[in-house]
């Protein structure tokens, strides 16, 4: 029988989650040794899909303030997007990694157009982790097409804490999404 320890994180943003991305066992012939790497799962959606949002226009999007407080590897993100609205929809969108500079999202690392499918989580990992010195960073969805020619956003049906939401235009952001969480995750490693 190979023994499973299950680790619960707690940090200062008391609506984020943190758990591994998928429970994997890891097997091994030897002793751990001190450098071993913790890979977690940051996001703020109570995991339900409740309904979906869209811009009249691309190049808009949404995205979340994220902190471990201390550094920390960003190794990719998770988007769900909605199956069934709008129509006709989209199977493109953006994705962008930034850092958190003077309280805002800052310098991009990162942006990339992917293509995603409705009705299912969407997971993009970074062909090189992104390194982020004080755990401070934001993801992003940026819309890609005009609606209805675009993808939905789904979100949850409760929005427990709106201050680590934010929006953009595409070039500059603002504070806030319309009602509740986004289904919008994030993984990090030590």
């Amino acid at each position: 029988m190979i023994p499973i320890i299950i680790l619960i994180t707690v940090v200062s943003s008391p609506t984020a989650i943190l758990s591994p991305p998928e429970l994997t066992i890891p097997i091994s012939t030897g002793t751990p040794g001190p450098s071993a790497t913790i890979v977690e799962t940051l996001f703020y959606d109570d995991g339900t899909v409740y309904s979906a949002w869209c811009w009249y226009y691309e190049g808009n999007g949404w995205g979340y303030y994220f902190t471990t407080n201390v550094g920390r590897f960003i190794e990719g993100m998770g988007i769900y997007i909605y199956e069934g609205w709008p129509v006709p929809g989209g199977d493109r969108c953006i994705i962008r990694f930034t850092d958190w500079e003077n309280e805002m999202p800052g310098k991009t690392y990162l942006e990339e157009e992917i293509t995603v499918t409705p009705g299912e989580w969407n997971w993009y990992t970074l062909p090189t982790p992104l390194w982020d010195y004080d755990g401070k960073f934001c993801v992003f969805y940026i819309q890609v097409g005009n609606y209805p020619n675009c993808c939905g956003l789904a979100e949850d049906s409760a929005q427990e804490n709106p201050a680590p939401d934010w929006w953009t235009d595409g070039s500059s952001y603002g504070r806030g999404f319309p009602r509740n969480d986004f289904l919008i995750r994030v993984i990090v490693s030590t």
